[in-house]
This record gives structure tokens, C-alpha cells and sequence, in this order.
């Protein structure tokens, strides 16, 4: 899911940005009911499946969560994360000089040692997802990856 989320915002980056800015105050209060309740649906189904995914997670063993996080908690962290990057990566052009090379690895390294604080099986120190993240980029977005050449 992260993939497909990082190659959206490298072959869609004004669709990303049109997303922030009818998010912000003045143009969200100008648009109408019907359009927020569809923004909003949008919305609840993409983070429900993310909901599920972790619920499957802890389902399977594979992740047990402290009392006080449920899983909508820490797909908020998850989406914020990402969101905030995308937001950094899409407004920067600094981040070379900054010393960050690669912002979509360092996003995935910062999500994977989130992911690891919770304990969710197999961490990233014990699985390697670089190889998974490839085995997607090959069979699953093959064609969006040449597209931008990643």
C-alpha cells in the first residue's frame, strides 16, 4: 500500500497537490455537501482498508497492540506520516542539500521502525522488505515504475 501510495504521488504530484488545497479552509467551506460527503467516503474506505489490514495483523498474531492504541490510532499515525512526507517531498527542493537522498527510503525506514515499536511481526531487522518492495515493483507496478524510471 505504500508503494502505490509513493507512485501516486510521483505520477499524479499535481493531483496530490490539488488534494491539499481543497482540503484547506477556504476552498473546503466554498465546495458542497454532495462533493465533501464523496471526498469523505473516499476517505473512509481507503483508511478502512488500511484498518483492516491491521486488524488481519492482529488477528494473525502478528501484531498486538497496547490497550490504550486501537487500530484506527495507529493508522492515524500512519497516514500522517506518509501524508506529512508527501507534503515535505512535493514543497521541497532542498532536501538533497539536507542530506536526505532518497526521502520515499527514509519514509519507508521511519514506517518500518514505527511498525517495529509495535512489534509487528516480522520486523524489518528479521524480513527483508527491500526485496518485497521489488517483487511489487516487478509484478504488480511494472509499468508505472518505468514510467518514472524507479
Amino acid at each position: 500500500m505504500g508503494l502505490a501510495a509513493d507512485l501516486f504521488v510521483l505520477l499524479y504530484p499535481d493531483h496530490f497537490k490539488v488534494e491539499q488545497i481543497i482540503r484547506s479552509s477556504s476552498f473546503w467551506e466554498k465546495t458542497s455537501e454532495k462533493r465533501r460527503s464523496v471526498l469523505k467516503s473516499c476517505e473512509q474506505r481507503c483508511v478502512g482498508t488500511v484498518v483492516g489490514v491491521v486488524v488481519d495483523a492482529i488477528a494473525q498474531g502478528d501484531l498486538q497492540l497496547p490497550d490504550r492504541v486501537a487500530a484506527e490510532d495507529l493508522v492515524f499515525g500512519l497516514w500522517s506520516q506518509t501524508y506529512g512526507a508527501y507534503s515535505i517531498i512535493t514543497t521541497s527542493d532542498s532536501l538533497q542539500e539536507l542530506g536526505i537522498g532518497d526521502p520515499f527510503v527514509a519514509l519507508r525506514n521511519n514506517i518500518n521502525a514505527m511498525l517495529d515499536g509495535f512489534g509487528w511481526q516480522p520486523l524489518s531487522s528479521h524480513h527483508d522488505y527491500d526485496a518485497v518492495i521489488q517483487r511489487i515493483k516487478n509484478e504488480v507496478f511494472s509499468d508505472e515504475c518505468k514510467a518514472i524510471s524507479v
